[in-house]
């Protein structure tokens, strides 16, 4: 490796570990999968109140959209329903 001019750290490079976790996602022999610590943040979040926090929740979980089946109709479900709540008690 040092011929292509690279180098490894000790304290960074970890060889043969059964589970790496990065940027939200733990990587296995099997495929990779959600941080556990993550589905559970997405599972205790309050029940959005407006169109903010609808967008600050959809926004969590649109990063995880390839492990939730039918990801695009639940969003288009929850974002107008909300957002027709909002109208019948704020508009005329």
């Amino acid at each position: 490796m040092s011929s292509a001019g690279l180098t490894l750290r000790d304290k960074k490079c970890h060889i043969g570990m059964d589970k790496v976790t990065y940027l939200g996602h733990e990587f296995l022999a099997a495929g990779m999968e959600p941080e556990k610590q993550k589905v559970t943040v997405v599972q205790e979040w309050e029940t959005p109140k407006d169109v903010t926090d609808l967008r600050s929740f959809l926004g969590l979980v649109s990063y995880y959209r390839r492990h939730i089946s039918n990801f695009a109709d639940i969003e288009n479900v929850r974002e107008h329903s909300v957002i027709l709540a909002i109208c019948a008690h704020y508009c005329i």
